[in-house]
């Protein structure tokens, strides 16, 4: 299994939250090249990241003004053909909700069950939002132009 802790998972977090969104794609790009260590991908489409040892993939997504609406990546991902991914990744899940709610208050939604999901809106608008599925938990993190979409 490849996972963030819950306190590099709040690190991350926050620094995507504290950008000075709007932003261009070209002036984000520029912050995760330079101030994050991220590398381009596939001619721009998504950035390569290493975190915790291992790489991820980060995509975006972004609106007619070129700005970036939401950034999101797999902060959880389990072994294939391992019986124990649903109980580790849900005890990683509560462990990151936890240090969630210590950092952001609490959750404006949960969704308990078999996918679970935790979301906290925070300052000016910014969304974070966590999904667990049996196999992964996505990180996404919605900047104030892109919060519509998840509302």
């Amino acid at each position: 299994m490849t996972a963030l802790t819950a306190e590099e998972f709040i690190t991350w977090a926050n620094r995507l939250a504290g950008l000075p969104w709007p932003m261009a794609l070209e002036e984000f790009t520029a912050v995760a090249v330079k101030d994050f260590g991220w590398d381009l991908g596939n001619g721009g489409k998504h950035f390569i990241a290493t975190f915790s040892g291992h790489v991820e993939f980060v995509m975006f997504s972004v609106n007619d003004r070129n700005e970036i609406d939401d950034v999101l990546f797999f902060i959880a991902r389990g072994d294939p053909g391992e019986r124990e991914n649903i109980l580790s990744l849900n005890d990683l899940f509560v462990a990151y909700v936890s240090a969630g709610t210590e950092a952001w208050g609490r959750e404006v939604h949960k969704k308990l069950g078999k996918e679970q999901s935790a979301t906290w809106k925070i300052r000016d608008g910014r969304i974070l939002n966590l999904e667990r599925s049996s196999k992964v938990i996505l990180f996404t993190f919605y900047t104030p132009q892109g919060a519509r979409y998840y509302e």
